[in-house]
């Protein structure tokens, strides 16, 4: 063909390549963008089961220092009441005076 001919070929070709490059690197992109996705939402799925796991160790230690209080609250009533029983101790008032756990 003649020059013109040559030259849209040409125009068509370089153009067809711009579109290639263009859309190999959008793929390239969408690929990265989507690994970043899913890698941010495994660390979110990580980060919040061990939050979970520290509110269970939490909780498992309220319910032991409750329990402790409570122990500890019942061996001073018992210790009062044969100290009481014995007259050794004046009512002075003070029994069973332990702080409670604020929880």
């Amino acid at each position: 063909g003649d020059g013109l001919e040559q030259f849209e070929e040409g125009r068509f070709g370089s153009i067809r390549e711009a579109y290639d490059a263009l859309m190999a690197h959008c793929r390239k992109q969408l690929i990265a963008h989507r690994a970043e996705a899913a890698l941010w939402q495994t660390e979110r799925k990580e980060l919040k089961e061990s939050e979970e796991m520290l509110m269970q160790a939490l909780q498992t230690m309220r319910e032991a220092l409750d329990a402790e209080t409570r122990a500890h609250d019942l061996d001073i009533r018992t210790l009062h009441g044969y100290t009481a029983r014995s007259g050794t101790v004046e009512a002075s008032g003070e029994h069973g005076a332990v702080q409670r756990s604020p929880w």
